[in-house]
């Protein structure tokens, strides 16, 4: 739905700027688990990777839109924090599923 085209955005935005710290956490659990660094190999790339691709991303979409029609951002915003939430929310199912403890909440 166009309607939401800038929510998207946003949403995507959020998931490029939150992907290298994802991908080090699981290359650092992989490496606990004594897994080998040839199979590791993707997570530890990403890790690096996606900072750049992050900082692209910013560069080359978020802020020409921006300047564009400074509105777009209040959009973008939304996006970013529905697919924060979203993702906080499905966190929460696989410890509910695989009997974790809950996240300890950080005090903002």
């Amino acid at each position: 739905n166009r309607h939401y085209a800038f929510q998207s955005v946003g949403a995507l935005g959020v998931i490029e700027m939150t992907a290298p710290t994802r991908a080090g956490y699981v290359d650092r659990g992989l490496r606990r688990l004594r897994i080998p660094a040839k199979k590791r190999h993707y997570f530890a790339l990403h890790s690096v990777l996606d900072v750049r691709h992050s900082e692209c991303w910013n560069r080359e979409v978020l802020r020409p839109l921006v300047a564009e029609d400074p509105a777009h951002a209040r959009a973008m915003a939304e996006g970013a924090v529905l697919r924060l939430w979203h993702g906080a929310q499905c966190f929460e199912c696989y410890r509910a599923k695989f009997n974790l403890p809950a996240a300890a909440r950080q005090a903002a």
